[in-house]
């Protein structure tokens, strides 16, 4: 029987055992036009806002052995959250 290590499972349940039931969608791809050009996207996990028809929050794991910097992470994010708002014009 294999043994499984649960260290990591543990820490990701207890962090989001509350907001699982929010989950709109994951591993969402995107395209948007912007500047002339099309940017490509994949967002890990959008979760609806509790009590909310139409707010999200855009989740981004990172998985690399380097993480990027404040700037460019919410750089990232603000370019995944215009992808969302270009597919889906209701959500904010």
């Amino acid at each position: 029987m294999l043994k499984l290590q649960t260290g990591a499972l543990d820490v990701f349940w207890e962090r989001n055992k509350n907001r699982i039931a929010n989950n709109l969608m994951v591993e969402q791809r995107f395209a948007v036009p912007l500047g002339g050009f099309t940017f490509k996207g994949f967002i890990d996990r959008v979760d609806m806002m509790p009590d909310s028809k139409n707010e999200i929050e855009i989740i981004d794991y990172k998985t690399g052995k380097s993480e990027p910097g404040p700037d460019a992470r919410s750089k990232q994010l603000l370019l995944y959250a215009r992808g969302i708002e270009h597919v889906y014009p209701h959500i904010k």
